[in-house]
């Protein structure tokens, strides 16, 4: 018998914005991330799962509340899970 497999990849386009308010000069880049996710059945209770964001390792602008403060994006990361169903 065959397993079950998942391959997924999402794209997620954020355009340019206004960095705060009261200055309307003050403004976030554009960006794009892309994020990849599989999962695989090893059995009919045991799968595996791995996600992988900003694959391209994307270095952006997530918020923003003053020029002085601007959040950073996250860098490429992964996560790896295990389930198991009872």
């Amino acid at each position: 018998m065959g397993k079950e497999a998942y391959l997924g990849a999402t794209v997620n386009y954020v355009g340019d914005r206004l960095g705060e308010t009261t200055d309307p000069d003050y403004i976030l880049p554009s960006y794009t991330l892309v994020n990849l996710s599989a999962a695989v059945d090893i059995t009919s209770r045991v799968s595996v799962m791995l996600d992988v964001n900003n694959v391209f390792d994307e270095e952006y602008f997530e918020s923003s509340y003053h020029k002085l403060w601007t959040m950073p994006g996250e860098p490429i990361n992964f996560s790896a899970s295990v389930k198991y169903q009872f």
